[in-house]
C-alpha cells in the first residue's frame, strides 16, 4: 500500500473516516502494544502526504514481518468469511448513527463480503488496484 499512491491516499482515508467516527462517539485513540496507534492517528489528520507516508511505512510498514494479512487469509482459507464486516463494517454502521460518511470503508467492506462469498471471483482486483479505486 505504501508503494501505490493512490493506494495510500485511499488507507488514509479509511484510517481518516475511522477516526471521525471514533471523534464523533468521543472514544479515545490509545497506542496498543508494540503499536504506535496515536502517531498513526496524528500522521493520519495532521501530517501531509510527503511527510506522513514515509513516517508510517517506517512506523507500521513491516508490523507483520513476513505474515499475510489477516484479510488476505481470510479470503483464502476458503471458509467464506472475513473480520472486515467487524472492523470496516462496524466504521460504517456506528458513522450511520453519528451522522459521520465512511464512504472509503464501506468500499472496502462491502468488497470484502463480496470476495469472501464467492459474489467476485478473487482475481477481481489481483495487481489491478485501479480497479478497486474506480469503485469509489
Amino acid at each position: 500500500i505504501f508503494a501505490h499512491p493512490d493506494l495510500y491516499r485511499l488507507e488514509i482515508r479509511q484510517l481518516g473516516e475511522a477516526l471521525a467516527v471514533m471523534s464523533a462517539a468521543k472514544i479515545p485513540v490509545i497506542d496498543l502494544p508494540k503499536t504506535p496507534v496515536r502517531l498513526l492517528a496524528f500522521a493520519v489528520l495532521g501530517l501531509p502526504e510527503r511527510l506522513s507516508r514515509p513516517l508510517l511505512q517506517r512506523a507500521v510498514g513491516g508490523g507483520r514481518g513476513g505474515k499475510m494479512p489477516s484479510f488476505h487469509i481470510d479470503l483464502h482459507s476458503g471458509r467464506g468469511k472475513t473480520e472486515a464486516d467487524y472492523l470496516n463494517g462496524a466504521v460504517v454502521r456506528f458513522g450511520e448513527k453519528l451522522g459521520v460518511p465512511t464512504p472509503v470503508n464501506r468500499l472496502l467492506n462491502e468488497t470484502m463480503l463480496a470476495l469472501a462469498s464467492g459474489e467476485l471471483p478473487l482475481d477481481t482486483f489481483a495487481r489491478q488496484p485501479e480497479k478497486l479505486l474506480s469503485r469509489l
